[in-house]
Formats: structure tokens, sequence, C-alpha cells
């Protein structure tokens, strides 16, 4: 006991007491049995760690929940002992939990504790995410807030078993890197302020209910243009820009038609670091409404002798970079699928591997005002670690840009998010171009562009406003208004225009 707690003593600030205990319950140190039957603290308990964390010193405020373990230690080797250590450490989370709940993002919103003043070591520890992401850090793990932010997490009593992540609400440790097929990819938190000039400007009364545009850019059978190749054995596919294809021309025509759309998102390899300039410039000097973020869908960017990054690029109304995501699994089309395409030089190729550098690493964008949100691209969200990934840091949407000939509930991303909907709250929204449907031999029946997939369950506190196993299918809305966009209102997925406030 004594070298346990005076290691923690140690420690800086309560955000990385929070990780050094979470630690322990979640080793073999504490049975899960123990800590699932643990017994509850009393209010005294409770009290001394509630004034513990009220002093305005990091350190002190360490030092004072450690005292606290301390003086309420049992060593007995009882079942009785070890349930009431047990419910020792568990206290000791809930009230670190608590205290964080004051500078969390939901409450922000108005849907967490009611606003109070908070100590020194908070303010310290909020300011530190807004510049590094999270509040502490120390090996594999990191303590970050604890998503989603429009909505409510799950509770402690909403799965049949105890689950270690639905006793708090405000704080989770999340793995900093998910392995992938003997590859480690990193993870990193940004956090985007809810300013004009730099951030994501707040929509008042919409958190939760945000409109999400999609349009295709794309539509022309020459708009993008394939290429394959052969090399040491292996068929490539190069898709590019077409010479006729401008996509800041269309993207400038898209934006005075489009109001005061929360999120734009654009489809894979529309958008390469040459478009992006024009792109942003058209926001900075565009009068009157514009989207609040874009998902630049994605492009070709160099990566000096090595083939290009599929890399997208997230920027706000003004045209200011958030964050950006480069690809990370090359997609390799099997010959089923271009047996189908009317695609030239492909010989006796039985795959055709996309031409790409591989990213190792993947940001999670923390929006304030608008949401945890993830950017994945096209074959990234087949990965196994996507699972893991979408349990751990619970985002309110995840956006994935694709190069599809078909965008629909019969495809494959919509049955991939399918099963992503049972882990959580998050929302996922996909979008394709038009033009690969013209290089089909045989016709696609459709032209959508995009679905939307809700969660398939939501939490007990969300259910008076909220409904599951929902998805939408979302085509253009004119021959002459070449986006479609839907909303999330009242736990459904609402086509727009809808004359219906949110």
């Amino acid at each position: 006991m004594s070298r346990l707690l005076a290691g923690w003593s140690t420690l800086n600030t309560p955000a990385h007491l929070f990780l050094a205990i979470w630690h322990h319950v979640n080793s073999s140190a504490v049975p899960r049995a123990q800590l699932a039957g643990a017994y509850r603290t009393s209010e005294a308990v409770d009290d001394a760690f509630e004034t513990a964390l009220a002093h305005p010193d990091a350190a002190a405020a360490v030092a004072g929940v450690v005292g606290v373990l301390r003086d309420y230690w049992t060593d007995k080797a009882s079942d009785k002992g070890r349930k009431t250590r047990a419910g020792l450490f568990l206290g000791a989370l809930r009230a670190i939990d608590d205290a964080f709940l004051t500078v969390h993002p939901r409450t922000l919103l108005g849907m967490g504790a009611g606003i109070v003043t908070p100590p020194a070591w908070l303010i310290a520890a909020r300011d530190a995410r807004l510049v590094g992401g999270v509040y502490a850090a120390f090996g594999k793990h990191a303590v970050i807030p604890r998503g989603p932010f429009a909505r409510h997490p799950r509770g402690p009593l909403e799965t049949g078993n105890f689950v270690l992540a639905d006793q708090f609400s405000a704080c989770a440790v999340v793995p900093v890197a998910i392995e992938e097929d003997g590859r480690t990819i990193s993870i990193a938190t940004c956090v985007v302020g809810q300013g004009v000039a730099r951030g994501v400007p707040p929509r008042p009364g919409r958190s939760g209910g945000e409109a999400i545009t999609l349009a295709p850019l794309a539509e022309a059978s020459d708009d993008l243009v394939a290429t394959v190749r052969e090399d040491g054995g292996t068929s490539y596919i190069d898709v590019a820009k077409g010479a006729s294809f401008a996509p800041e021309a269309v993207f400038s025509g898209l934006i005075g038609d489009l109001g005061d759309t929360d999120v734009l998102l654009l489809p894979e390899l529309v958008v390469d670091e040459s478009d992006l300039e024009a792109i942003c410039s058209t926001l900075a000097t565009t009068t009157g409404d514009r989207p609040r973020m874009i998902v630049c869908g994605s492009g070709n960017e160099a990566n000096g002798e090595e083939p290009p990054w599929n890399a997208s690029q997230i920027v706000n109304g003004s045209g200011a970079l958030l964050w950006s995501h480069r690809k990370i699994v090359a997609y390799d089309m099997l010959k089923t699928t271009f047996d189908n395409l009317d695609i030239e030089n492909i010989g006796k190729a039985k795959q055709l591997m996309e031409n790409i550098s591989w990213s190792d690493a993947i940001t999670v964008g923390d929006v304030e005002g608008l949401g945890r949100c993830l950017v994945l691209i096209c074959q990234d969200l087949m990965m196994a670690g996507v699972d893991q990934l979408v349990r751990a840091y619970q985002p309110d949407y995840l956006f994935i840009p694709i190069l599809d000939s078909g965008t629909n509930f019969h495809r494959w991303p919509y049955k991939r998010l399918v099963d992503l909907s049972a882990i959580g709250p998050t929302r996922f929204v996909v979008v394709s171009s038009l033009t690969m449907q013209h290089w089909r031999k045989t016709s696609y029946p459709g032209q959508e562009i995009g679905v939307a997939v809700g969660p398939r369950e939501v939490t007990a506190k969300d259910q008076a406003v909220d409904a599951g196993r929902l998805a939408q299918e979302i085509a253009c809305e004119s021959p002459t208004r070449r986006h479609g966009t839907v909303r999330w209102r009242g736990g459904k997925w609402v086509k727009v225009p809808d004359p219906k406030p949110i």
C-alpha cells in the first residue's frame, strides 16, 4: 500500500492521478469481479475527495486525494475488504471525473453540470488540452474528455455487464495508437476552438442537429481519369483530375448555393493540393453564409520522390486549415470490380493497387461547439482497428470520403457502418463523386452520392429526443442543385430543404 500511494502522491495533476488509478484498477491487481462488486464509498469519503479536489494547486489536490485513500485504506484480506478497497479506487476516479465535468465540452453546450468556477489546477488542465489535445498522457494511454460532445454518454447501468469506461461522464482513458495488420497507427487529438478565424463558430440551438451537406463535385465521365501501370509484378492504378475538371470553379458555385450548412463533405480524389489554395481563397473572400466546416474530400499531395499521399484537408468557413488526414490503407481493386469498369491498359492484372504512400497516423478533431470528429478515407474504414477507435474515442461524427461507382444501402460502406453503429453514439456520413458511375459497363440504378447512418442504440438520457437504427440515402437535390443535405433531428435523418425549424 505505502509504495503504491507514495508513487501516486508524486504525480503532477489530478488528470495524471486519474490515469494512474485507472491503470491500477484495469490490471490484474484488481480483479474485475471485485471492481464490478465494489462497495460504494460513504458520503464522508466522497466529501473528503471533493474537498481535496477543490484546492487550487494541482500538487496539493493530488496529495489530498491520496491522503483520503490512505486514511480509508483497508488491508483486510477478506472479500469485503477487497471490495471496499476497490470501491475506494472507484470513488477517487469518480470524484476526479466529477471535477472535470465543469470544463467538459458537453457542459459548454448546456448538457452537463451547472456552471461553476473551476479551481486553478482545472483551468490549467483545460488550457493544456487546448494546446496539446489531452489532459494527461503516459505510455500507451491518454486522458481526454469522454465523447460524445453533443449528447450523453452511456451510463453505468445501460449494459448487461460492468464496463469501466461507463462509470465516468467527463473523462476517458484512450489508446494513443492502434495496431493494424502489424503496423502501429498513432492517434493524436487536435482541439478546435469556437473562433471564426481559426476555429469553428457555434450555432446556438443546433448542437446535435447539424446540417450535413454532401456534394459530388466530379460528375462527368472525364472529370477523373484512371491510369494503370505495372511495376515488378504489381499493377497500380492512379486516379487524377481530368484536363477539363476545375474543382475550385465547381466549389465556388456550390458555396453560393448552400446557405449556412454546418458541415460540407466532399468526395475522395476531387481536391488535390493545387486546388486547396483556390478553395480556401474562395472561402476567405466570400460574403454571407458559408459552411462552418468543410471536409475537402481528398486528393493527391506530394511526398518527395515517393508516391503521393491521398490526403484530406479539413478547413473552416474562412478557409483556415483545422487538421488533415492522410489515407492509411491503399485500396486494392479486385478483378470482380474492374472487370465491370471501362479502364484502359488493365491487361492481365489480377488486382489494381492504389498508387499512394501509406500513412501511419490518425487525428481526432475535437471541435468545440460541433463535436468530436474523425475523417477516414475510403478503405481506411475497413481497418479492424476502426472498431477500437470508435469504441474508445466515441466520436460524434465519422466522415468518410470515398470513390465508388455507386453509394447506397446495397454497397460496402453502408454494410460496414451498420456494424460500427452498434459500438457507440457516432453518426457516420459517406460521400462519393458520380464520375465512376460512368465507367461502369453495366448501368447502375440510382444517383445517390452518399449515405448517413446513425447509432443502433441511444443512451437512456437521450431516449426522449433521440432514436436508433436509422439511416438515409442521399442524392443531389435537383438537376441544378448539385448537393444533398441531411440533418439529424428528433432521432432521424431528415432531408433538407425542410421547412420545419430544428
